[in-house]
């Protein structure tokens, strides 16, 4: 079914984590024959401005907007019928409707948590089948939707958590969350330290603060790392 297909990927610019898996299943699926491969910032292209506000609060989630972010974000996870991503679930669909028309995807991938596209599908009566490659490590309610035909997680417990929200273990595939091939090839480690000014023999710590750089006070755990016999090697790569 991947050879000769036309593919829709589907994805969310909060952070760098949904486009690198998009972007590595394009590459994935190109390589593997598909015929015709488009992404899409489905929120980014229907609103812009929405977006860019929205992703400010994300930015700013781990500092001074952490609460009304987390507002929107964690109702996601409650059970309630009602939630304030609600409307959210209904933008971008004029967007997609004519992404399908013009495209006509033979499947819709999509990497983000969102709603609105099952919903316009079953509304729509689409046959185009769809799946969720999920993200995340913890399970958002948006990614759940009865129009969904497979969904690729990242771990066994994310598919027992949603075993437990009543989908069906056959549709649950644990793949991992996939990661750019680059990550699979060899690397000479002393040509690596010497290109980032670090000292070969010294214990290298790597803190991964998100493309943003969101983790506050960064500088903070330097001091913890700082080793009894010396000064370790220290190269801030972002921000």
């Amino acid at each position: 079914m991947i050879q000769n297909s036309k593919i829709l990927i589907l994805t969310g610019s909060y952070g760098n984590g949904h486009l690198k898996v998009s972007n590595t299943l394009k590459e994935t699926l190109i390589a593997y024959g598909c015929n015709e491969v488009i992404e899409s910032d489905l929120y980014l292209e229907a609103h812009p401005i929405l977006t860019k506000a929205t992703k400010f609060l994300y930015i700013k989630s781990f500092t001074y907007g952490q609460k009304l972010y987390g507002s929107f974000y964690y109702a996601g996870k409650k059970e309630k019928s009602v939630s304030p991503l609600d409307f959210i679930n209904y933008y971008g669909r004029r967007t997609l409707a004519n992404l399908v028309k013009e495209f006509n995807p033979d499947i819709i991938i999509n990497t983000f948590p969102m709603t609105v596209v099952p919903e316009f599908l079953k509304k729509a009566g689409s046959p185009i089948p769809m799946v969720n490659v999920l993200t995340d490590f913890g399970l958002h309610n948006n990614w759940i939707h009865e129009e969904i035909g497979r969904y690729y997680v990242a771990s066994d417990d994310l598919k027992a958590e949603m075993i437990g929200k009543g989908i069906s273990s056959e549709k649950i595939k644990v793949t991992g969350i996939p990661i750019q091939s680059s990550f699979e090839s060899d690397d000479d480690k002393n040509r690596l330290l010497e290109s980032y000014g670090l000292k070969k023999n010294m214990p290298v710590t790597l803190l991964a603060a998100g493309a943003h750089g969101v983790m506050k006070k960064y500088g903070r755990y330097r001091p913890a790392l700082v080793s009894n016999k010396g000064q370790p090697s220290y190269h801030r790569l972002w921000p």
